[in-house]
């Protein structure tokens, strides 16, 4: 899909002078100047695309934190993708900090994906809040899913 992004500037220069002239008159000098561009911008957008949803819980453990998630998929039986888990934490210096976990997950059916892990962190931290970031769904196409 091409989307066609039209924008019109219009640049006014105003300058104003005042001539002395021999009978006193004065005289104001304008420039208008109108800029027409075409921006030509390419969308394209995955048709195997799906809405998947992460539940986590979290809790700590020592210089670490447990993180159990279920990821469901509604959309589509057999998908696949990824998402980081960023875990915030206040240090032993007292300044607030963050990590982020890279995962990637694959379903062949409509069953959740469940994952849990340990992920390390540091000595002498205290966990603030764990979250999910940049979810990615696709969905496995009908001819791939047959051929399998």
């Amino acid at each position: 899909m091409v989307k066609i992004i039209e924008k019109t500037f219009l640049i006014l220069l105003l300058a104003a002078a005042s001539f002395a002239v021999a009978d006193e008159d004065e005289s104001n000098i304008s420039n208008e100047a109108q800029i027409r561009t075409t921006i030509m911008v390419e969308q394209s957008f995955a048709t195997n695309a799906c809405n998947a949803e992460l539940e986590i819980e979290y809790y700590q453990k020592g210089s670490s934190v447990h993180v159990e998630s279920t990821l469901t998929n509604a959309d589509c039986g057999a998908s696949s993708g990824s998402y980081v888990i960023q875990v915030r934490y206040r240090g032993a210096d007292r300044q607030t900090h963050s990590k982020e976990f890279a995962e990637s997950w694959t379903r062949t059916d409509t069953a959740p994906v469940l994952d849990v892990k340990d992920y390390d962190i540091a000595d002498d931290v205290d966990i603030i809040r764990v979250r999910s970031r940049k979810l990615d769904c696709s969905c496995v196409p009908e001819a791939t899913k047959n051929n399998d």
